[in-house]
């Protein structure tokens, strides 16, 4: 009986781990850029895809999977490069595995991701809007209260203002920080002073109950794609006194290094 458990499972395993998406390295997924042999697919949301992806991908943001499957190409043994905004991301290795359960073979995941690819000088590409745009509103603004920069999209601070008043310690004190991510990484690191409220992905939910009302809050992960989904399902009165911060937020517990992807 145990023989017969022990081996079901392994062909369990066996059969999992044939749908698992491969994971493939700057180096490979360069050689199937430059020799044109496969899609290459951006898992993020429209915003990011605007603000810059890798020369001709395609975007099929995960929670528009099931309107943009039409896009994927008809032969199921095409080359499929998913990418997305680096390691910390993982919406390229679940939109690569939505793709595998339709059947298609070849599926790939750069975990690398568009901010590899950028950082190596490679081919990309961006909207027009942020091809003409400084990427810093001219003048201030003051959003419930406080005096801030804006970003080129509507909810995004910007990001060298934040980088620099939070390097210099002139942050004003009423901005609340709030890191989105999972308890987990919060707790290995995240930004002085910062609460966690969590972004719910998979429903789609934050409890904003638990935001100060008093202050303008700022949304934040490790990417800026989480807590740009976080703003993006708030009501519009909530959103009167919120913004996100799309940007690269490294901590190792208390000890943070900013940097931006898009300006």
């Amino acid at each position: 009986m145990h023989k017969i458990i022990l081996l079901l499972l392994s062909l369990l395993l066996a059969s999992h781990a044939q749908t698992l998406p491969k994971e493939v390295d700057y180096k490979e997924v360069k050689r199937i850029y430059s020799a044109g042999s496969g899609l290459f697919i951006d898992a993020r949301g429209a915003r990011f895809y605007a603000q810059g992806t890798i020369l001709g991908a395609i975007n099929m943001p995960i929670e528009r999977f099931m309107r943009m499957k039409r896009l994927l190409p008809g032969k199921k043994g095409s080359k499929l490069v998913v990418f997305c905004n680096g390691i910390k991301c993982s919406k390229s290795t679940r939109l690569a595995q939505k793709i595998a359960s339709l059947g298609y073979s070849r599926v790939m995941v750069y975990r690398g991701g568009y901010p590899e690819w950028r950082e190596k000088g490679q081919d990309i590409m961006l909207s027009q809007k942020y091809c003409h745009s400084t990427g810093r509103s001219k003048k201030e603004v003051t959003v419930n209260g406080v005096k801030v920069y804006l970003g080129r999209d509507e909810g995004m601070i910007d990001t060298a203002w934040f980088a620099q008043q939070y390097q210099e310690g002139t942050l004003p004190k009423n901005i609340a920080l709030v890191d989105v991510r999972r308890e987990e990484a919060f707790k290995k690191g995240h930004l002085p002073g910062a609460t966690h409220v969590r972004w719910d992905s998979d429903k789609g939910e934050i409890d904003t109950n638990a935001f100060p009302k008093d202050k303008l809050v700022l949304l934040y992960c490790n990417t800026g794609l989480l807590s740009s989904d976080a703003y993006d399902s708030l009501d519009e009165e909530t959103a009167k006194r919120v913004l996100f911060l799309n940007t690269s937020v490294k901590c190792q517990e208390e000890k943070c290094e900013i940097k931006s992807f898009s300006q």
